[in-house]
């Protein structure tokens, strides 16, 4: 590609992260933080009766996760300035200057497969017809969304996964289940949840202590931070590179001059209409419209509309899940461009593009 190069081995010389102290926050007090501020800072829900499982998987502000990542800063100042670009699904470039060219007015992913990539559920059934009661399960909204980004760069690598037994690497429950890449156990169809499970349970970049996006300290589990959620994307679509940690995404973090309203549309424009990759965000589910109660989530905006105003995003929270009446088992769903924003600074963590 003119104007650019491949991310090859010059990444080498930004190297793969460096390790950092993580501030001490108690879980207990995470905890707390976590419900006063959906209390504090949630729209007031509907009425629709909602007896959905999921208790919230998106971690809140201030939880330490298990990356020691601190990403290059070149790559970053470049990444910031919409420099880094695939040429293809396994092939990441950074251009020298932003590229100046006019982007969709309106851009949708294609989602044929991705649509039906659904969390399982926390009690049911698994491939090989076992029954299992699994809490956990309800919170594996970060992997879910992992797995709908990482299917956009190469398909095969969700829909094409072995199937195989999946267990918690550690925690006060470990259930062991079984799931291959397409199954109709749960009552409809779905695809990728052999890799989301594995995203969930045994994903293991270098540098965690433990394996697994979710945090399985507590039962039922408070899901992952963002930081995490970017270092098994990066560490899986890279194809465990050695140049994985500086590779596709960063985190915007909810907070700073950069993050707007203006900004986020930008990052999606050029994301989606451009690079054909989506942004993975941890939202505040009172602002969305297929849930009628708050607490923190991960979803996945694969498109845009100029004229209309609004992103399309995927949930892979189940009915189950989440019980809304204006929710469905997978599928797409539809928000002014205002609420989303508002539900990324609501939870307060931010977004990975």
């Amino acid at each position: 590609m003119a104007g650019s190069r491949l991310l090859g081995r010059p990444l080498g010389r930004w190297g793969s992260g460096k390790t950092r102290n993580a501030r001490a926050f108690p879980r207990i007090v995470r905890a707390a933080a976590a419900a006063a501020l959906i209390v504090a800072l949630a729209t007031p829900a509907t009425a629709a009766a909602d007896p959905g499982g999921a208790t919230g998987g998106a971690a809140p502000p201030g939880a330490v996760g298990k990356s020691r990542v601190v990403q290059n800063a070149a790559w970053t100042t470049a990444k910031t300035a919409h420099r880094v670009h695939l040429a293809g699904p396994a092939a990441v470039t950074v251009e020298l200057a932003t590229p100046m060219l006019a982007l969709p007015l309106a851009k949708r992913l294609v989602t044929t497969d991705t649509q039906l990539i659904v969390e399982p559920p926390g009690s049911g059934v698994d491939d090989r017809g076992m029954s299992f009661v699994d809490l956990n399960y309800w919170n594996f909204c970060a992997p879910g969304g992992a797995t709908v980004a990482a299917a956009y760069f190469g398909s095969t690598r969700v829909t094409g996964r072995a199937p195989s037994y999946f267990v918690e690497p550690y925690g006060p429950r470990q259930v062991r289940t079984y799931w291959a890449s397409a199954d109709s156990v749960s009552g409809y169809p779905t695809k990728g949840r052999a890799f989301l499970m594995y995203m969930a349970e045994q994903v293991f970049p270098p540098g965690w202590a433990t394996p697994g996006l979710v945090d399985f300290s507590y039962y039922p589990t408070t899901g992952a931070t963002l930081q995490d959620t970017r270092d098994a994307l990066n560490w899986e679509i890279s194809g465990h590179s050695p140049y994985w940690a500086s590779y596709y995404y960063a985190v915007q973090p909810a907070y700073g001059a950069r993050f707007t309203e203006a900004q986020l549309h930008a990052d999606v424009a050029w994301a989606v209409g451009y690079d054909n990759a989506p942004i993975v965000a941890a939202v505040n589910t009172a602002y969305l419209p297929n849930w009628s109660r708050a607490l923190g989530h991960t979803i996945t905006i694969v498109g845009y509309d100029d004229a209309a105003g609004t992103y399309v995003y995927l949930d892979t929270c189940g009915k189950l899940c989440n019980g809304s009446s204006s929710n469905r088992n997978g599928g797409l769903f539809t928000i002014a461009r205002r609420s989303l924003y508002l539900a990324v600074a609501s939870w307060g963590t931010g977004y990975l593009y």
